[in-house]
């Protein structure tokens, strides 16, 4: 992970700054503002004049496929399945936060957007990012059900830009507002996490690293289940040998591959002592099961 660096919260930039980028927006102007990860160009998805300036800026052809950003994380039920199990558990640890998740969109929702729908999906993918920075989350929530997509602000090297003054000033001339957040927190871009609620053992992969590495998202992303009972030597050891063998048999996987899937089975006890074996008669209980 990279180390954070001081971002001002959004009260600490002028609240006409807030005002002035929502006005761009809402004329189909673009916006340069701070992200936690690098400095994007915005624009409103539902103004044509807008995506094409995004398209030239981007050098893109066509007009689809460029990250969707949402001010709260379960704003992605309007574009993809956030009921699956998989695709809530990936929204709800990682967002808000420096990741693009991009998934398979859901037809049914984006007709509700319209001719909207060009600017978001490429190929029947969408892709979605739900920032943390303050002025970037104020932003957005100001724009409402509009889509606000978005684009990296490149450096005079290509990269990322991490610091206003460190955007290309090409970059810089194409929109009409530009607000200075100071140095992003991370400096780096999102990391890219493509979701495949078809296979529920393993329902991500990183197809981009970014702030995140695979390593740091497997251990954030382990749901874990504990069964609690009084002593944990009968009810709670069962229920978690019970839990383990249905959870692998649903995912497809050995019992001792279900933690490398992305989840843990535990159990625990309220006045439990250390050392203290399932009962004779909880085991027996369990051998009867299979």
């Amino acid at each position: 992970m990279a180390s954070p660096a001081a971002t001002p919260d959004a009260g600490a930039l002028a609240p006409e700054r807030l005002d002035e980028a929502v006005v761009a927006l809402e004329r189909g102007e673009l916006v340069l503002l701070p992200t936690e990860t690098v400095y994007g160009v915005a624009a409103r998805a539902d103004k044509p004049e807008a995506l094409a300036a995004l398209g030239r800026l981007s050098g893109r052809p066509s007009p689809g496929g460029y990250t969707v950003h949402i001010a709260r994380p379960a704003d992605v039920s309007w574009y993809i399945d956030a009921d699956r199990p998989g695709v809530r558990r990936v929204a709800t640890k990682l967002l808000p936060g420096p990741v693009t998740l991009r998934a398979k969109a859901e037809a049914s929702r984006l007709a509700e957007t319209g001719a909207v729908v060009a600017a978001v999906s490429r190929d029947g993918w969408v892709a979605l990012r739900c920032p943390s920075d303050p002025f970037a989350h104020a932003l957005l929530s100001r724009a409402g059900a509009a889509p606000v997509v978005a684009i990296g602000a490149r450096d005079a090297r290509g990269a990322g830009a991490a610091r206003l003054d460190a955007v290309e000033p090409s970059v810089r001339d194409a929109v009409s507002v530009a607000v200075d957040g100071g140095a992003t927190r991370f400096g780096k871009p999102s990391t890219v996490v493509e979701l495949d609620p078809d296979h529920p053992g393993q329902p991500w992969r990183v197809v981009r690293p970014g702030v995140y590495d695979k390593r740091y998202l497997r251990k954030l992303m382990v749901f874990e289940v504990l069964l609690v009972c009084t002593g944990n030597t009968c009810r709670s050891p069962m229920a978690e040998a019970i839990a383990r063998d249905r959870l692998a048999a649903r995912f497809g996987v050995a019992p001792a591959e279900l933690e490398a899937s992305g989840y843990r089975v535990n159990s625990a006890g309220v006045s439990a002592g250390p050392g203290s074996p399932m009962t004779p008669e909880a085991a027996e209980a369990l051998r009867g099961m299979g």
